[in-house]
């Protein structure tokens, strides 16, 4: 979409103000672009993506290909991070500025998918649609849809690599941002699936752990797509404490004080497996929890 236009939308969408949500906003995200994402990253070209591998440099410049096509300037992240042996890893990342007269107080909002997956080992490839090619997927597409124009905070958008490595990648983010005044980190991991359900028959559901703070926004942004929110990892307490503290990327971030979110659709028994393949998402659910998350951000960058 031309800059032009992306104005002329933002505009519309202003004058519909916040509660213009309660009677529904169309979709911006086409399903189509999704699975043409996960399709991609899942090919054996990027061999499952596994940290510091042939198919992690092929991931990186698809990655950089399409953010460039956006008109961004993508920047590499390169970070050692110890597995075996000291590897090499790479976060992508992009950033949108907030407006001119917002620039000098503005905070900054980091969004972040993990890219890394598997691999292939012994001739066996893991794709990982659900984990991670979704979230990945989802970024790019909200990145291409997002109403950014008048936002009043910087947005980073950051492509993570080692999250299997010990999350090296995104505690080499949050070292490289602790100069910013950072009001709130976003971690997508695991989007598309609907095999493993909050509760039986309700397969459009959406966890957010740590979305307490934002339930408000998330129920107003909601309407239309009608997804059901969880703010606890099915029930448990000590496993939404164990995903939001311990093992998301987000964990860096909430560690160091600040507000974050994690949106997921939880594991399933195809997670780490040869059998998390496209085939096995929820399209049109992955869809529509793509499209709220693209919705909260712009009201968080707008804030």
């Amino acid at each position: 979409m031309r800059l032009a236009a992306k104005i002329f939308c933002f505009f519309c969408v202003s004058a519909l103000s916040f509660t213009g949500f309660a009677q529904g906003i169309p979709f911006r995200i086409p399903e189509s672009e999704l699975r043409e994402g996960v399709e991609y990253l899942c090919d054996s070209l990027c061999g499952g993506r596994g940290f510091a591998s042939r198919g992690s440099v092929e991931t990186q410049a698809y990655l950089s290909r399409q953010l460039s096509g956006l008109g961004f300037r993508p920047v590499f992240q390169r970070f050692a991070a110890e597995v075996d042996t000291i590897k090499n890893g790479c976060n992508v990342l992009v950033e949108i500025y907030a407006s001119r007269q917002y620039r000098s107080r503005a905070g900054t909002i980091v969004v972040m998918a993990h890219y890394d997956g598997i691999g292939t080992h012994s001739g066996r490839l893991f794709p990982g649609a659900d984990s991670n090619a979704s979230g990945v997927a989802a970024m790019l597409a909200i990145l291409r849809h997002m109403y950014v124009y008048g936002s009043k905070n910087n947005l980073v958008f950051a492509f993570l690599d080692g999250h299997s490595a010990s999350m090296s990648g995104s505690r080499a983010l949050f070292e490289s941002l602790q100069d910013r005044k950072i009001t709130c980190a976003v971690s997508l991991d695991i989007l598309g699936a609907s095999l493993s359900p909050v509760k039986e028959g309700e397969p459009d559901y959406l966890i957010a752990l740590g979305g307490d703070k934002w339930k408000k926004e998330l129920s107003d942004l909601n309407s239309g797509l009608d997804l059901h929110l969880y703010y606890d990892y099915y029930g448990s307490p000590s496993f939404t404490d164990l995903f939001y503290r311990r093992i998301g990327d987000q964990s860096v971030f909430v560690e160091a004080g600040v507000p974050s979110l994690m949106f997921t659709s939880g594991i399933t028994m195809n997670t780490n497996k040869e059998t998390d393949t496209p085939d096995s998402l929820n399209w049109p659910v992955y869809r529509k929890r793509a499209e709220l998350i693209m919705r909260l951000l712009e009201v968080l960058s707008g804030r």
